[in-house]
């Protein structure tokens, strides 16, 4: 393995650790080109009552594999299907309003969607055509000047839905965001076999230096008894 690729990898293995502890729950996850995506990564973050508009401040912090992050556009029904497949299970629509619908374990996440610059008139954040829409019935509503999109799966009696749900901006609505990072990265994932040769790599050193450590307190023993 050249020392390049274990650099890249390095940098893959530092990336991935600030999402495990940055409040990732999901992803990042790429929609490859081959399986009829973008070569994007998809990931979903944590935060618990967090507002849309620091929801998109947070997603433009983040950072991939030198990639800046954003908050998802979604435009068309593959992409929400992807969105689907691989994030389906960490959203739901934890209190359904007055027990009228009932709670779906998960959390609402926030997309790149708002009407607050014309209303009625929804649009992506980066500008994308808003061609492709997943609303709930009877969504959007705008109660209570809505202007903002979640991503929620709430059970309207037929199993929970996945769905869009327009919101105001505030804390309470969501707890957490869907982040994308169009590239250009710095280096694709690794090939599993650089991986795993550089994690074997890491634990022979660890253990190599717990026997060094092991020896030199061996040592220091034996010269005390003599």
């Amino acid at each position: 393995m050249s020392k390049l690729t274990l650099f890249f990898t390095f940098v893959f293995l530092v990336s991935m650790f600030q999402f495990a502890s940055a409040g990732f729950i999901a992803g990042p996850v790429q929609w490859t080109v081959a399986n009829g995506g973008n070569d994007n990564y998809y990931g979903l973050y944590q935060s618990d009552g967090i507002s849309w508009t620091n929801a998109r401040d947070s997603a433009a912090g983040l950072n991939f594999l030198g990639s800046q992050g954003r908050l998802v556009s979604i435009t068309s029904a593959m992409e929400s299907n992807f969105l689907q497949t691989n994030f389906a299970a960490f959203i739901g629509d934890p209190n359904g309003p007055g027990g009228i619908f009932p709670p779906v374990t998960g959390i609402r996440a926030w997309i790149g969607l708002t009407d607050v610059a014309n209303e009625g008139n929804f649009q992506w954040t980066t500008g994308e055509s808003f061609t492709f829409s997943n609303w709930a019935p009877p969504e959007p509503n705008n109660l209570g000047n809505e202007d903002y999109a979640y991503i929620w799966r709430r059970d309207f009696g037929s199993g929970p839905l996945w769905s869009w749900n327009d919101s105001r901006n505030f804390s309470g609505p969501a707890d957490g965001f869907f982040v994308e990072f169009d590239g250009p990265f710095v280096q694709a994932v690794p090939e599993p076999s650089s991986l795993a040769l550089f994690s074997i790599a890491c634990v022979s050193l660890c253990v190599c230096m717990w026997l060094k450590s092991v020896r030199r307190k061996s040592r220091r023993i034996t010269i005390q008894c003599t």
